[in-house]
């Protein structure tokens, strides 16, 4: 089930309630589609939200029990996406709600982690060529400064260059990636 920005606001805000009868404000920090529909004005929808989110076990426990309550996919808000922040990556605050602080992964971030994942069987090549435009880059070159800045110490596959490439060369041509 894909979840469009609207359901990935409405079931934010609910786990928000959730925590607030707890007393507690927790923190979730979007990464990957979901920061896109929110944040960076894609349309569309995501599979599900990665995130990483404080307090975790809590989170988790409520985003499991909202699955069953909503019928939703069990994982729709997971935090599979930690392995592939750094620590501290830059966020800006999307929303402060009733029980959570809602930021977001910041689009040069973001894009730097895409161009590093560069997988085969995801998103990654549109999410890549999407956050190019939107950061108003004209090279290739520019996006690997980017990437440099955030991981200097990963090497590019050569998947990841030529993903990279592609994306330059269908927004040149006008040609839709996605």
């Amino acid at each position: 089930m894909g979840l469009n920005k609207l359901m990935i606001e409405t079931y934010l805000t609910l786990l928000g309630d959730e925590l607030a009868k707890e007393n507690i404000q927790g923190r979730v920090l979007i990464a990957g589609g979901a920061a896109l529909c929110l944040g960076y004005g894609m349309d569309g929808s995501t599979e599900d939200i990665d995130a990483i989110f404080e307090p975790a076990n809590l989170i988790i426990n409520i985003a499991n029990k909202m699955s069953l309550e909503r019928n939703l996919d069990l994982g729709w808000l997971n935090n599979g996406v930690a392995g592939y922040l750094e620590q501290d990556p830059p966020y800006i605050r999307y929303k402060k709600i009733k029980g959570l602080d809602i930021d977001l992964v910041a689009a040069d971030y973001l894009l730097a982690m895409k161009i590093s994942a560069s997988r085969l069987d995801s998103d990654d090549f549109a999410d890549t060529a999407y956050l190019s435009r939107f950061l108003a880059l004209q090279s290739p070159d520019q996006a690997l400064e980017i990437f440099k800045r955030y991981f200097p110490d990963r090497e590019l596959s050569e998947n990841a260059r030529a993903n990279l490439e592609a994306a330059f060369k269908g927004l040149k041509t006008g040609k839709s990636t996605s």
